[in-house]
């Protein structure tokens, strides 16, 4: 079974920014998640995340759905404890 251990602190920070609606920014969500190859935020952002996050200004955005809760939480419970 693959690590998701960087899957996990995403939802940790994105439920975090849901919760709080302060807007973050690329770096932050970077060190938070643990993601070192840009290639995979980007990736993650145009694929998984979209629809849920927004772009705020040039370098901010924001989590803009409650559905975060339900699609991610189902996406890492699938894979099991």
């Amino acid at each position: 079974m693959a690590d998701d251990t960087t899957q996990r602190a995403a939802f940790q920070f994105l439920r975090q920014h849901l919760q709080s609606q302060e807007p973050f920014t690329i770096e932050e969500f970077i060190t938070a998640t643990g993601w070192d190859k840009p290639g995979t935020l980007n990736t993650y952002l145009r694929k998984q995340y979209k629809g849920l996050i927004e772009k705020v200004d040039d370098t901010h955005l924001r989590v803009q759905s409650q559905k975060l809760g339900e699609q991610y939480t189902c996406d890492i419970s699938r894979r099991g404890p």
